[in-house]
């Protein structure tokens, strides 16, 4: 794919949100990350309309002539012992074509968004050790590993 030129990244409105859902269900199709997750897409659509709405979210969206490209979902929550500000990845997908550096540029977004809305901490997953390394370079330091267990 030949791309005319780089895509817009900006913090999505409510007015974004079917071209989001249409990402989003294009990413539960395609990434190796939600294999086996079996999607609903009403809840997804109500969950993405909440989201969307809340002040503590950020849907931040790489648009381009045919539509979204990529995206970073993060939560503003309070940690419960200190009751600091700190931020938390819900979501992040670039699509296969436009892996090239745009999620990076994602990234370096969202990370601009928390610093100015007082975040103290933004929390990223790693489930590859290249994701890790990745923040690592960035200055992110591991703290803790998540294991699921399907009940």
């Amino acid at each position: 794919m030949v791309l005319a030129e780089r895509p817009t990244i900006y913090a999505a409105s409510t007015a974004d949100a079917p071209a989001i859902l249409r990402l989003l269900l294009a990413l539960s199709r395609t990434s190796q990350f939600t294999k086996g997750v079996a999607v609903d897409e009403a809840h997804l659509s109500r969950t993405l309309h909440q989201l969307l709405a809340n002040p503590n979210a950020v849907f931040i969206v790489a648009a381009h002539d045919h539509g979204f490209c990529g995206l970073l979902v993060l939560l503003f929550y309070e940690h419960l012992l200190s009751g600091q500000r700190r931020v938390a990845q819900v979501c992040w997908y670039v699509e296969p074509a436009f892996r090239d550096g745009l999620g990076l540029a994602l990234l370096s977004a969202g990370e601009a968004w928390a610093t100015a809305h007082g975040a103290a901490t933004i929390e990223m997953m790693a489930p590859t050790t290249q994701f890790g390394a990745v923040y690592e370079r960035r200055g992110y330091v591991a703290t803790n590993h998540v294991y699921e267990r399907r009940a």
